[in-house]
């Protein structure tokens, strides 16, 4: 019996990018409010995709997640962490 074990402190990271779309998909003003539903359909979709290819990576034992915070101008750049 093991009393007072403290338990093991993991540590999270968080990392902050930008990906610029060039080709497949186009910027459309309503992506700017981040309350609607285009930018939460779309959000998640460019989540998902991140997401796979982290999953399929050497990072597979580490990766968590990703999360778009925003979406930029006529560029789509994407924002995440």
């Amino acid at each position: 019996l093991v009393q007072n074990a403290r338990p093991e402190k993991l540590m999270e990271y968080t990392y902050r990018g930008k990906f610029r779309i060039v080709d497949g998909d186009w910027y459309q003003p309503v992506l700017a409010d981040l309350k609607s539903a285009p930018f939460a359909e779309k959000a998640r979709d460019y989540e998902s995709k991140i997401d796979a290819l982290f999953r399929n990576s050497q990072m597979k034992d580490v990766y968590l997640n990703s999360e778009i915070i925003t979406f930029e101008g006529c560029d789509f750049i994407l924002n995440q962490f």
